[in-house]
């Protein structure tokens, strides 16, 4: 499984079995977490069928893509693939991986809020929904 807090610049995962072992301790938990690494400014992942997850990028109107079988258990350090950058892309939110391969991607503007600049509202309507290509399987929920 791989989250991400809100307020961190890193992705993190943790075996999702062990999670659901309710005989494991929290430090046992803990243990066998790792960090593949800074992720920059994230708010919604994804997942595809192949194991990679794709995560949104505020900092730079990106998707990035990242694929665990990349690292290794010595050097859990894999790269961010830019699978989408643009400038229309502003402040990618959530994300949904569609049947034929299709990543639906939010584009929310929140780097626009009034509380982010001394407080005017930028955003400009309309808000869009945008749509990528890939070459993923979606997983199963």
């Amino acid at each position: 499984m791989y989250y991400c807090p809100i307020a961190s610049r890193n992705l993190y995962s943790v075996d999702a079995a062990v999670l659901t072992d309710f005989t494991q301790s929290d430090a046992a938990v803990a243990a066998i977490g790792q960090e593949p690494g800074d992720k920059g400014e994230v708010g919604g992942l994804e997942a595809d069928a192949q194991g990679r997850v794709y995560l949104t990028n505020g900092e730079f109107n990106a998707v990035l893509r990242f694929d665990p079988s990349q690292g290794t258990a010595d050097t859990f350090n894999p790269t961010f693939e830019t699978v989408v950058h643009n400038r229309h892309l502003v402040w990618p939110d959530s994300l949904a991986l569609g049947k034929d391969g299709t990543l639906y991607i939010t584009s929310t503007q929140v780097n626009r809020l009034p509380v982010f600049n001394a407080g005017q509202d930028l955003r400009r309507p309309p808000y869009f929904l945008y749509k990528v290509q890939t070459d993923a399987t979606p997983g199963t929920r």
